[in-house]
């Protein structure tokens, strides 16, 4: 916008004078409209985050260059301004109902054929989407709003010519908060482009992968402000993540038919149910710290965590014992637990996830009219139970070492262990109260919790609260194993004589990179290791 007065009428680029097409009254410095838009942002009045992109913004607005508001585009909106075919002058019109030359008072008037430049109508979205100049009462309710989400890339373009914009017509800040959000780039960091071809068209995205699965799939790890690459792995990770969360509701609705509704403080809670519950209430105190500064992607991320390991694949499971129990408070509890539970993560999925979460809420035994309008979870310290989640830490802990025991013995998945034998003093009573849960998710017929136990043939692991024996030998096909230890046995033993036959050659050690040399010898040693165990292991099943 060029001050035609500060000019006396000549062009501020080449010199040439101007005609006056419009009344002096319509030019504005950028200078006055900047200084109160710079004011709001260094007084915190606006915030940006990242809060580092208000150096982009201060760099464009501290060297303000004159803006020509009119573009010879064949869209947009038209300027306002009529030349009088009478008089020859021009005229401002906002009231259609005084169309008539402020200087002759004639009405045969031509409107300008140029068009508002786009970011100049942009910039007026704020408010005039909500019937200004009028007072509305939408204007007076929604206006300033709290938040603006937008890519960092048109800062100067859109955002500081909202902020001016607002404050000038207004005398408002047009919002308090600014969430920039990055780029999404292809998967070799490229941005996309017609020219390279490397675009998605996220409608054929949606039809093949759902949009819950794309919308998460773009805020997933993604950081304030920073880039993000799209790649299709990321939206099938997110559709089975979608998935998983879709079967436990399934589950939960199976198991909570004509359930017994009761306030969790009533209900007759284990050391499983307060470790869920504190893990829950723990994930909701950090979700919502991370949301309200606007850090979305590591929010979404610690509710993947939470759900998908700590209640999908531990709690569900541990539920499955309890449901089976005959006591009728148990289930119950197991039950109301699993519902509330289930909620709370839901709603924390809900801003990325809204379509596929808004119909599972629905299908709850206990919702409201829509999730949306739901009371969101709060962290409470009703639901903080820190012995009880150290001690299922723990029986934890001895599952996973059970599972990897498992594996590395080749027991297959699907096999059932005879029985394995937990020796343990001061957790006792805890590993006595959890030994069918132990059993459930180790796949073993039988746990016993004894105070003192010795079997030579068993395998002995040591965890934090117990020592664990498990004969592997009585669940496994020796003469195969023994077979399959024999031919691993001779292909190290190849392996080792090729490497030693190396180092003895002097020309290999003198002549080749020091960096080979040094490797080929750590491989040695390594294969060595191996070498020694599996004969150990030979040994066992020989005795």
């Amino acid at each position: 916008i060029e001050n035609y007065n500060n000019t006396n009428g000549h062009c501020v680029r080449c010199g040439t004078l101007c005609e006056p097409r419009l009344s002096t009254q319509w030019f504005v410095k950028m200078a006055d409209l900047a200084k109160p838009a710079i004011d709001v942002v260094k007084s915190g009045e606006i915030k940006f985050h990242p809060k580092r992109l208000e150096k982009v913004y201060m760099n464009w607005m501290e060297n303000i260059k004159d803006w020509c508001i009119s573009r010879q585009l064949w869209s947009g909106h038209r300027i306002p301004a009529y030349r009088c075919e009478d008089c020859g002058e021009w005229t401002a019109i906002d009231d259609e109902t005084k169309f008539e030359c402020k200087h002759c008072h004639g009405t045969n008037l031509v409107q300008e054929e140029d068009a508002l430049d786009t970011w100049f109508s942009s910039a007026l979205w704020p408010f005039s989407t909500l019937g200004y100049p009028e007072k509305t009462q939408d204007l007076e309710y929604f206006y300033p709003t709290d938040l603006m989400i937008t890519g960092y890339d048109i800062i100067f373009f859109w955002v500081a010519r909202m902020i001016f914009s607002g404050l000038k017509f207004t005398g408002k800040v047009p919002f308090k908060d600014v969430l920039f959000n990055g780029i999404v780039r292809d998967s070799q960091g490229r941005k996309m482009s017609k020219n390279l071809g490397n675009g998605v068209d996220p409608l054929e995205v949606i039809e093949k992968h759902g949009a819950d699965s794309l919308r998460y799939a773009l805020v997933s790890g993604t950081s304030v402000g920073q880039d993000t690459r799209y790649s299709e792995d990321k939206v099938v990770a997110a559709s089975n993540y979608i998935n998983k969360i879709w079967n436990a509701t399934n589950y939960v609705l199976a198991n909570t038919s004509n359930m017994n509704v009761q306030p969790l403080e009533k209900c007759e809670l284990d050391m499983f149910d307060k470790w869920i519950l504190s893990e829950c209430n723990k994930t909701v105190k950090k979700y919502t710290a991370l949301m309200d500064r606007f850090d979305i992607g590591l929010a979404s991320n610690i509710v993947h965590d939470f759900a998908w390991t700590k209640f999908c694949d531990y709690y569900i499971e541990i539920s499955k014992v309890a449901l089976k129990s005959e006591n009728e408070a148990k289930r119950v509890a197991t039950q109301n637990v699993l519902v509330h539970v289930l909620t709370c993560i839901l709603k924390m999925m809900h801003p990325v996830i809204p379509f596929a979460t808004e119909e599972m809420y629905l299908a709850l035994p206990v919702h409201n009219e829509s999730i949306m309008t739901s009371q969101f979870p709060k962290h409470t310290k009703k639901h903080e139970f820190s012995a009880e989640v150290q001690l299922v830490e723990e029986v934890i802990d001895v599952i996973r070492l059970i599972i990897n025991a498992r594996s590395e013995n080749r027991i297959p998945d699907n096999k059932k262990l005879k029985n394995a034998v937990l020796v343990a003093d001061e957790y006792f009573e805890v590993l006595q109260s959890a030994k069918h849960v132990i059993e459930k998710l180790c796949l073993i017929e039988n746990v016993d919790v004894e105070k003192e136990y010795q079997n030579e043939k068993a395998t002995k692991i040591i965890s934090k609260i117990c020592k664990i024996s498990i004969n592997f030998r009585e669940n496994v096909d020796s003469e195969a194993e023994m077979a399959r230890l024999t031919a691993q046995i001779e292909k190290q033993q190849q392996e080792i004589e090729r490497s030693q036959k190396m180092l003895s050659n002097p020309n290999f050690v003198a002549k080749a990179p020091q960096a080979l040399v040094e490797a080929e010898k750590q491989k040695l040693e390594k294969n060595i290791e191996v070498l020694n165990t599996l004969k150990t292991e030979l040994q066992n099943y020989l005795s």
